[in-house]
């Protein structure tokens, strides 16, 4: 039954139909309260000029080459910023092959071709739910891994702030700029302002709501929800909706149990026994090894500091705990089932 539309339905419909954002966030007002709905939008998008340019009338291209049979399963890390993603990723890229692993890394899964994505297998990047709708396929196994929510801020802080000035200039990182201007209570705030997913709840809005769709250490486009009140719903529906998403997930790890996360993780989806190996993108290996990042001076936390970081992980908290909860009932499974081998 066709239903009223909500900010965000605009915002997705111009991306999936006309590959682009809306022209400002006026716009996007303006269609939402036009009493139109879903379908309504949709019949207007396809029919516009710009549409039938872009799309309809293209010279032909020719024979296509045939698609490769897609499997029957695909395979989707949810990589959180600063919780142990780069190694999962590595760990996984490894074990399918890198031929059938997606190099889309950020939110923006809407701007591939659809023949790109039927070929693809694994898809690890800094998605949110609404683009795994772009994932074809009947069966797609969801992952994520999450890290304790304060500890993940501290360690995302020092991460941007060790980025060399003329890597932050050259690629436009936000972030990375306010990072190595302000002290952490006063770079939390900017934040808000500059991409406030990467702070402020990250995990709420990852799971219960949607994520903007630049690179996440770049200022969020316009359109992107500011405040948790602007997603639409209140904070017990993002936090319920998070936590089913998190439940319906085949496998959730926690960084502070990595081997055990990783096993349950790869057992999910069917894989080979994962192979430890020590985290990737540790701030020690990268300014080590990469000469974009340059050694930082150690972090004081101020009991200003504590404060806002309780209050910008608030519901990250609960989650992770509920992920806790999740990754305990599998490994006591397993120890079950050796258990009982064992006595066998």
């Amino acid at each position: 039954m066709p239903r009223d539309l909500r900010f965000d339905d605009v915002v997705h419909a111009y991306r999936w139909i006309l590959g682009r954002e809306p022209e400002s966030i006026d716009i996007v007002g303006d269609q939402a309260r036009s009493g139109s709905d879903v379908q309504g939008l949709r019949a207007i998008l396809l029919n516009s000029p710009e549409f039938k340019r872009a799309f309809l009338d293209l010279e032909p291209m020719g024979p296509l080459r045939p698609l490769v049979t897609p499997p029957a399963d695909r395979l989707v890390f949810l990589h959180i910023p600063r919780s142990g993603g780069t190694t999962l990723h590595h760990l996984l890229t490894t074990e399918v092959g890198a031929e059938n692993a997606s190099d889309v890394r950020h939110n923006n899964l809407w701007r591939c071709l659809a023949g790109e994505l039927a070929q693809t297998r694994l898809f690890c990047g800094h998605y949110d739910r609404d683009c795994l709708a772009m994932i074809p396929g009947p069966a797609i196994k969801v992952a994520t891994m999450l890290r304790e929510p304060r500890s993940r801020l501290i360690s995302l802080y020092n991460y941007l702030r060790a980025h060399r000035s003329e890597v932050v200039a050259s690629a436009n990182l936000g972030l990375a700029a306010a990072a190595r201007k302000y002290c952490l209570g006063d770079f939390l705030q900017a934040a808000l302002e500059i991409n406030p997913a990467a702070v402020d709840n990250a995990f709420l809005r990852t799971f219960g709501g949607w994520l903007p769709y630049r690179r996440w250490e770049q200022a969020a486009e316009p359109s992107a929800p500011k405040s948790l009140a602007d997603f639409g719903f209140s904070i017990e529906e993002l936090v319920w909706r998070a936590q089913t998403f998190l439940d319906d997930m085949a496998a959730v790890g926690i960084l502070e149990q990595f081997e055990e996360s990783a096993q349950a993780i790869f057992a999910a989806f069917g894989l080979g026994a994962s192979q430890p190996v020590g985290p990737l993108h540790s701030l020690e290996n990268l300014v080590r090894g990469n000469q974009a990042f340059e050694p930082v001076q150690p972090l004081t936390i101020t009991r200003s500091d504590a404060l806002r970081l309780d209050e910008m992980t608030h519901y990250d908290a609960q989650l992770y705990l509920h992920a806790k909860a999740l990754l305990a009932r599998v490994i006591d499974a397993r120890i079950d089932r050796t258990r009982k081998t064992l006595s066998a």
